[in-house]
């Protein structure tokens, strides 16, 4: 697995998510075996103190990773993570809850998969490929007996 690839995490929390959950959701992103790129989180509407202090101190922890953008009114967890979505720099993004923790080896077996079914994507483009190429040939052949008769 190629660790230079590059992926954005994305995450939106709202009032309701425990400051400690969205730490430890955070913390399981930022722990992976394959560190993400950017970590962008879509606060939805007003929250409590104690997770503006958490999303605070996860910007402080690594400012050049985290982008957070706050939304005055609580919009949706769709509309949120649309945005955050149109925020992310990679092609590649890992989505989060905020009440979830991933195991230190998820984006490193999901960017892996990923992979792994783009070369297969790649093999079979080549193969259906070379059979076009065979049945162009066959049939300018085909083309040219029958001219022939």
């Amino acid at each position: 697995m190629n660790n230079d690839v590059k992926y954005s995490v994305l995450m939106a929390v709202y009032g309701g998510d425990d400051p400690a959950g969205i730490r430890a959701a955070a913390g399981s992103m930022l722990d992976q075996s394959i560190k993400p790129d950017q970590f962008v989180i879509v606060v939805d509407g007003p929250v409590s103190g104690d997770t503006e202090e958490v999303l605070r101190a996860l910007r402080r922890e690594a400012p050049e990773v985290f982008r957070i953008v706050v939304r005055r009114r609580n919009r949706g967890l769709a509309s949120s993570l649309n945005l955050g979505l149109s925020l992310c720099r990679n092609e590649l993004v890992a989505r989060m809850d905020a009440d979830d923790v991933s195991l230190p080896e998820r984006c490193e077996k999901e960017l892996s998969a990923l992979s792994a079914r783009e070369q297969e994507i790649r093999n079979r483009a080549a193969l259906e490929k070379k059979i076009r190429d065979a049945y162009e040939i066959l049939g300018s052949f085909e083309s040219f007996r029958n001219a022939k008769t």
